[in-house]
């Protein structure tokens, strides 16, 4: 795994912008003046394209399986970029192509995987499609980028193929938005988006598919504080405006008036579009901020520490993190065990004491979880668990099984267990031997995980 930090690593984000006691009562707005409530769509949009099919036989007659996952749980935007940019659009999905047997490997050679996203085939718009992002508008302004319409970061698209590294296969970079084409125009929102995955040979010919979720959401709530005489604005003491965004620069630059004098910056009200990373450090980024700055990270969770409103609570944490609509904390933990966002993360100021952001983050094999459990059955190969390898050897992602962070099977999410169903009849994570191996163990002799050295 490339686990550079220099490199574009934009994951789901952990910091947002709101203070205040009692936050806004709004009607929902326009994606001009940010984040409105947005109506939520339902759990399956239209559901998959075709009956997922992930399994299949290759024309050297071996048997395959194929496993698809998101890195995270949830990746979020900007709903408007006119002002700043927290987060671009952008998403990972990986795969791993398992030969079944007594021994099960994952496999790339001769073979290729595909995305596609059969209800989200544009972001741009044109004639006939609402434009779900304006993103490109001002990719150049705020990354140094031209980018072509639909196009990410990475140069990938809504559709495309999966680069092959050691064991798996990933796409980076993929911009795909919380519009579906089918309510495209309208203010609902579709975070549980379902991206179609395809294994094919070098012929062309397709052996199995799938349907994957990939988590994306703008529900970002800065609007429940930073809005016209919100909170933080009559806190601030500043005039405030109809934009969010605007609100949020202008308390910046008042707070900061001295630090901006020191360092020669200019007013950000006047200076827009902004990306926050250029100032503050972010891991999530690959960004390495100025000097002096503290992280994005660090900086908003210990501005917000104090707040009234933001209690240690997954409530408390969705008045930033998406949100009280998307509810992307959604994890076997949290549906069965009343796990808390602040059970694993810690309170505010826990979370902004942290040296190194989104590097450092909780693991599974914590002593203090999974006690019935050997810790070298569940020892984490990597710092994070999104990155972690484990079973026959090390072969088998993590998340290949459980799913991503913050989605751990069983979620709570109808379009997160499609691919579970079809695997083996249920929702919850891959318990059933028979799918990698060809057939099930006796009851009681199985380990599904093999000690790590």
């Amino acid at each position: 795994m490339n686990q550079s930090v220099g490199k574009v690593m934009l994951v789901v984000l952990l910091v947002a912008v709101v203070a205040g006691s009692q936050g806004c009562v709004m009607a929902a707005t326009p994606a001009s003046s940010s984040a409105g409530v947005a109506p939520i769509g339902p759990a399956v949009a239209g559901g998959p394209a075709k009956v997922p099919r992930p399994t299949g036989t290759l024309t050297d007659g071996s048997k395959i399986v194929l496993l698809a996952w998101n890195d995270l749980g949830m990746h979020c935007f900007n709903a408007d970029f006119s002002k700043i940019a927290i987060l671009p659009p952008y998403n990972n999905l990986y795969v791993q192509v398992v030969r079944v047997g007594e021994d099960p490997a994952p496999i790339t050679a001769g073979l290729t995987v595909e995305y596609r996203y059969p209800d989200n085939t544009w972001s741009v718009g044109g004639p006939g499609k609402p434009q779900k992002s304006n993103f490109w508008t001002y990719a150049k302004a705020l990354f140094g980028v031209s980018l072509k319409p639909d196009v990410g970061l990475t140069g990938r698209g809504l559709a495309g193929r999966l680069d092959a590294k050691d064991g798996y296969f990933v796409a980076e970079g993929i911009p795909v938005t919380d519009k579906s084409d089918s309510d495209a125009g309208t203010t609902t929102i579709h975070p549980y988006q379902l991206a179609e995955v395809t294994v094919r040979e070098a012929s062309g010919k397709a052996i199995a598919w799938t349907s994957v979720v990939t988590p994306v959401s703008t529900e970002m709530r800065c609007d429940m504080c930073h809005c016209k005489d919100g909170d933080a604005c009559i806190q601030a003491g500043i005039t405030s405006v109809d934009d969010v965004y605007t609100n949020i620069l202008l308390i910046h630059d008042k707070r900061q008036t001295a630090s901006f004098q020191k360092f020669g910056f200019k007013p950000l009200a006047t200076s827009t579009p902004l990306l926050c990373a250029s100032c503050h450090s972010s891991n999530a980024l690959g960004a390495v901020g100025k000097p002096g700055v503290s992280s994005m990270s660090n900086a908003m969770h210990r501005q917000h520490a104090n707040v009234p409103d933001i209690q240690p609570t997954t409530e408390g944490c969705q008045h930033c993190h998406p949100g009280p609509e998307t509810k992307c904390l959604r994890d076997v933990h949290s549906q069965t065990l009343g796990f808390q966002c602040p059970t694993c993360h810690g309170d505010l100021s826990t979370v902004a004491s942290s040296a190194q952001p989104w590097l450092n983050e909780p693991r599974c094999d914590d002593p203090s979880c999974h006690k019935n459990t050997s810790a070298t059955q569940i020892k984490q190969s990597n710092a994070l668990y999104e990155l972690s390898t484990g079973h026959h050897g090390g072969k088998i992602m993590c998340e290949a099984c459980h799913d991503s962070t913050h989605a751990l099977a069983r979620s709570r999410e109808a379009n997160d267990r499609i691919k579970f169903v079809a695997l083996q009849g249920d929702g919850t994570y891959l318990t059933k031997c028979r799918v990698c191996h060809g057939v099930d163990a006796p009851q009681g002799n199985t380990k599904a995980h093999a000690p790590i050295e």
